[in-house]
């Protein structure tokens, strides 16, 4: 099926998803956590839904490179939490960011701190944001502050992009926070 050959395209590539030491253990094909209830779809195993999102996301949007990246660094990687689709809605209000946003040349822009950001692997795949959220021009991440900033076009069609891309970050396990422009 596609996802045997997906699979064996990552042996390929030699991703080097995680190996259970134990034969009876399930390791998640994502962060690599012992699955007690495990998701299996065909020689994948998932741990819980958002690591299977995750997973697929990265497929997706050809961003398998990430965990290369991730097992070249020691940094434990937690599982994800799942969030609610309208969780992040107010970020899309046109009124919301024309009082929070700045204006940067054509552009609007939010700040957020992100948490969880701790390895080079995580900065790889938040500067990806634009390949994954449409209307999401460009991002700068400050590493060492764990902030980001996300950059949109202005629009008089609304901002939906902010709302999408703070979800998505969300889902990647960036649980993101708006920095208004009183903070």
């Amino acid at each position: 099926g596609a996802f045997r050959s997906y699979y064996e395209h990552m042996e390929a590539i030699d991703l080097n998803l995680p190996i259970s030491s134990s034969s009876k253990e399930l390791l998640c094909a994502h962060c690599g956590e012992v699955c007690d209830d495990a998701i299996n779809l065909e020689d994948l195993n998932f741990c819980c839904q958002g690591c299977e999102t995750v997973f697929f996301i990265l497929k997706e949007h050809n961003l398998e490179d990430y965990y290369g990246l991730k097992k070249s660094f020691s940094s434990p990687f937690n599982s994800l939490a799942t969030v609610k689709e309208d969780t992040y809605s107010f970020l899309g209000d046109t009124d919301f960011i024309e009082k929070e946003a700045i204006e940067v040349n054509q552009y609007k822009v939010l700040t957020f701190y992100l948490e969880n950001i701790h390895c080079p692997a995580c900065l790889w795949l938040i500067e990806r944001l634009p390949k994954i959220v449409s209307g999401i021009t460009r991002t700068d991440l400050n590493f060492s502050q764990s902030t980001l900033k996300v950059f949109c076009p202005k629009s008089n069609e609304g901002y939906q992009a902010f709302a999408d891309a703070a979800l998505t970050l969300h889902q990647l396990g960036y649980k993101p926070h708006v920095i208004t422009k009183s903070q």
